[in-house]
């Protein structure tokens, strides 16, 4: 769904996934086996990943500050999750466990609301829009830093920024959505390195945390029992109080984003999730540490989904189609979590789920850390470019010749020669002043006073004064 999200607009992606979730939700109880029952499924969930990816970015591509709203669209997600399980068990309680087709038919004419409203009412925005943007706010700071650098020339005080490999290029910092991939081959090479190791942190985030979030939620009924810390009636009260903090923990977030930002968030559901499972395994045996554990661990695990996708969406001045889906396609592989421990379970026992819990959020507190790092190292790159392209439009106003006014351009005993043909954007070369001086035509003089300089020689100045 990213991918063609970055070519064609979103709302045709929406009403697809939305139709064939919605086939395949009535399709679900009229299943004879369970062959078809799996292929259903399967639709299914190609449905809903293309919902999660284009969704997720259109959502980020709509606001200044998407933070609440991204919030508030998972909380919509914990919202269904929670109730509808709960229309179909009230139908099965009511004495109607052979027919439950009319509770997914209920289920389903929910859709049809949002389907009219993507295909008639609203026009959703392009990730494209947000790029033009940023570009142009990216465009307008370079002119007010090329009026800062020439203030600061004139009081002699102009630093050059250091050039690094990771920078991105003036190319890459002056582009927009128009140069984007021309196919399918090029879909990633047009990310820098940094922005790479910000999506596969990202998406490993995302991998770790909810594939905690899917263990815990899907094997503390079993283990509540095997424990013998309840009956199976308060096991399931226990395992909805789980369930239950994690969409009241999405409703918080919803105000707490609009103060706090994504890096402190996630640096407080980390430290939460950890103190919540150092709890549990201390008083292993005890039903209300078990209780009040898990409450902690979802309201702490509840809002880093969202807030990793701000973090990412910050980081990158925003996020694509491709690079959403490149996340969140690390929140997909949790899958693998549940079953592995499940399994550990005949060979470790009913304790190990809680300890997979606890170093599985050591890593996330690592990756967290190597994210934050990579993020802001591409954050001080695209600053220090920024900052290096209005030096060359400067340079580039003043003279486009080398020769011509070198006095003025020489800065910091340092040079920057057109690459090539000269235009704004193209890659510069560092020529130290030496260099540049004795490039410079020596005027003939008519003095016989060898010593005497001319007002026009380039190698009589001061060379604090180049």
């Amino acid at each position: 769904g990213g991918p063609l999200l970055d070519k064609f607009d979103g709302n045709p992606h929406i009403a697809a996934g939305i139709v064939i979730n919605e086939v395949s939700n009535a399709l679900v109880p009229l299943a004879p086996n369970i062959c078809l029952l799996a292929a259903v499924d399967l639709a299914w969930g190609i449905g809903g990943g293309i919902l999660d990816a284009v969704i997720n970015t259109v959502s980020l591509c709509l606001h200044p500050k998407p933070d609440p709203y991204m919030h508030a669209l998972h909380f919509s997600w914990g919202l269904g999750a929670l109730i509808s399980p709960l229309v179909v068990g009230a139908w099965i309680d009511a004495g109607h466990a052979d027919d439950i087709v009319p509770p997914y038919l209920v289920i389903t004419a929910s859709y049809v609301p949002t389907l009219i409203a993507v295909l008639f009412c609203y026009s959703s925005p392009h990730p494209r829009d947000k790029e033009q943007t940023t570009s142009q706010s990216e465009q307008e700071q370079l002119v007010i830093e090329e009026h800062e650098l020439e203030e600061l020339a004139e009081q002699g005080k102009t630093n050059e920024p250091d050039i690094d490999d990771s920078v991105p290029s003036p190319t890459t910092l002056t582009a927009t959505a128009t140069t984007e991939t021309a196919g399918w081959t090029s879909m990633f090479t047009r990310f820098s390195r940094d922005e790479k190791w910000v999506m596969f942190h990202s998406a490993l985030f995302l991998f770790l945390y909810v594939g905690s979030e899917q263990t815990c939620g899907g094997l503390l009924f079993l283990y509540t029992v095997r424990m013998d810390l309840a009956d199976e009636a308060t096991a399931t009260l226990v395992n909805a109080a789980f369930w239950g903090a994690l969409t009241v923990g999405r409703l918080i977030a919803i105000p707490i984003s609009i103060f706090v930002s994504p890096s402190n968030m996630l640096i407080s559901n980390v430290a939460g999730c950890l103190v919540s499972l150092v709890l549990i395994l201390l008083f292993m045996d005890s039903l209300i540490a078990l209780v009040i554990g898990v409450v902690l661990f979802g309201l702490c695990n509840a809002s880093s989904y969202a807030t990793v996708l701000n973090l990412a969406d910050g980081f990158m001045s925003g996020v694509s189609g491709t690079a959403t889906s490149i996340i969140v396609t690390g929140a997909s592989m949790e899958m693998f979590m549940p079953m592995i421990v499940s399994n550990a379970f005949g060979i470790f026992g009913y304790r190990i789920l809680f300890f997979v819990l606890l170093g599985s959020n050591i890593l996330i507190l690592i990756d967290l850390a190597l994210l934050l790092w990579r993020g802001y190292r591409l954050l001080s790159s695209r600053k220090r470019g920024s900052k290096l392209v209005a030096m060359q439009l400067n340079i580039q106003d003043e003279d486009n010749t080398l020769g011509a006014d070198a006095d003025d351009e020489i800065e910091e005993g340092v040079f920057l020669e057109p690459a090539q043909s000269g235009a704004v954007g193209e890659p510069y070369h560092r020529v130290p002043v030496e260099t540049v001086v004795q490039q410079q035509p020596q005027p003939q003089t008519t003095t016989t006073d060898s010593t005497t300089p001319t007002d026009n020689s380039p190698a009589t100045h001061d060379h604090a004064d180049l």
